[in-house]
């Protein structure tokens, strides 16, 4: 019987073809039954990179924080003159400009949207209207200084003939911006979290004083 059998299959492939296709088709049906019955197959999501903590808060006013958290702060109505607040300082009427993004040929401040989420990524401090500040170098650094993030540190003083360069270091702001902010005047890599600090003294005053994360911002006219 089994000759015969094996025999009788050889003679008609097709119908051991329809006898496979039938084998699977069951099998299908079994597993679509057993989903009906709450069995359920789970996919697995790609797990996200984990963001870097501590970091630096959108409502900072310092680098790192957002745009809008300066135009809260010193007020919508004095925004926005060369993309800036004109307001009333701790040392007298003073304005401040802030930058997110890159910059556009020789302009420092472009196209600023004072309601925009975006990263401040250099900060600049003068007087009202963008004139003189005409501050001791003390004085200076306090103004300054109170735009840094909190953990900043100093590492190094360059002094220059028409002004000093200060660098800091930043955990927070290291965690907070994309390693492609922090870059030194020649467009090349300086490690996560620097911060160039630059005071315009000279005739013995400050003049202006700009913090950025791009040593080049340093010293693009506004």
């Amino acid at each position: 019987m089994a000759m015969r059998l094996g025999q009788g299959l050889g003679q008609r492939p097709q119908l051991l073809m329809t006898i496979l296709a039938l084998l699977t088709m069951l099998t299908l049906l079994g597993s679509l039954s057993a989903c009906s019955q709450g069995e359920h197959l789970t996919a697995i999501a790609p797990t996200a990179a984990p963001l870097k903590q501590p970091n630096i808060p959108e409502s900072a006013t310092t680098l790192g924080g957002s745009v809008v958290s300066f135009d809260k702060k010193f007020g919508a109505s004095n925004c926005c003159y060369v993309n800036g607040w004109n307001y009333q300082g701790p040392y007298g009427p003073m304005w401040t400009g802030v930058r997110a993004g890159e910059a556009t040929g020789n302009t420092y401040f472009y196209g600023l949207d004072e309601t925009s989420h975006q990263r401040v990524i250099a900060i600049d401090n003068a007087g009202w209207m963008d004139s003189e500040l005409n501050l001791t170098m003390t004085q200076a650094k306090v103004l300054c200084g109170s735009f840094l993030p909190a953990d900043a540190k100093l590492q190094r003083t360059s002094i220059l003939s028409y002004g000093s360069e200060l660098r800091y270091t930043s955990v927070l702001l290291a965690n907070t911006l994309p390693d492609r902010d922090f870059t030194d005047k020649n467009g090349k890599a300086t490690p996560s979290g620097t911060i160039f600090v630059y005071y315009a003294n000279p005739g013995g005053t400050v003049d202006y004083c700009r913090l950025s994360t791009d040593e080049h911002l340093l010293y693009i006219p506004s």
